[in-house]
């Protein structure tokens, strides 16, 4: 998993943005973000959740937003899924000749990641994201794109629980398809940022499947003086 080399740059204008804001300003002129999450799991379709499985979550948020406390991204740890079989296929099965409408809930690959931030801001344009990215090993052993996903931070305070679809880019043919599954180059995003923004996003062709549970816990400070009521 490659990290964008751009990124001590964007750290060092961030941390001027705190002085700017906090510092020459004072901690009144602006309102505080502050989020404590957690990746809990992932679920994949059928025939996905056998390799091992690695999340990467990456924070977005506007040119007018510093983050004062808590790393911007992380990578989890390797998990892998349920085997299969068993009682639990046979407890499906049983379901579902009781009852025709019923539909299993796919097994969850458990990552139970944390993260947390500070924001500072004057104005709520460029609202935090969190952009989360799943990874994979195919049979070479070599790290591929299972899917993206972000979701905004909630704007109210309190316990918020989101479930995150996921998709990945498609490639334009079937040759270009089977060269990536050949050489674990498939097609995917040069900037991951790229999922948390809606700017050229409608040419891209991808492939939905999967999705990711992400617990999000809020907090807002000094949020009345700028007239924002959530």
């Amino acid at each position: 998993i490659q990290l964008d080399p751009a990124e001590p740059q964007r750290k060092e204008g961030a941390a001027a943005r705190i002085r700017t804001l906090g510092g020459g300003l004072g901690g009144s002129t602006c309102f505080e973000v502050a989020v404590a999450g957690e990746i809990e799991n992932i679920q994949l379709p059928e025939g996905s959740r056998s390799a091992p499985l690695v999340c990467r979550y990456q924070l977005v948020y506007g040119p007018d937003w510093a983050l004062v406390q808590g790393p911007d991204s992380g990578v989890s740890q390797s998990a892998c899924g349920p085997l299969g079989g068993g009682a639990g296929g046979a407890s499906v099965g049983a379901l579902s000749a009781l009852n025709p409408f019923y539909v299993p809930t796919p097994p969850s690959v458990v990552i139970n990641f944390p993260f947390n931030a500070v924001f500072k801001a004057q104005n709520a344009f460029g609202w935090p994201r969190v952009l989360v990215c799943i990874y994979a090993t195919d049979w070479c052993n070599r790290r591929v794109i299972r899917g993206y996903s972000s979701v905004h931070v909630p704007t109210q305070p309190g316990r918020h629980v989101r479930w995150l679809r996921l998709y990945c880019p498609v490639a334009s043919s079937w040759l270009s398809r089977f060269m990536g599954w050949l050489t674990g180059n498939r097609a995917e995003y040069i900037d991951p940022k790229t999922a948390a923004h809606s700017e050229g996003r409608e040419v891209v062709r991808v492939r939905s499947g999967g999705r990711v549970k992400v617990v999000l816990n809020v907090l807002l400070k000094d949020t009345k003086p700028f007239n924002y009521s959530f």
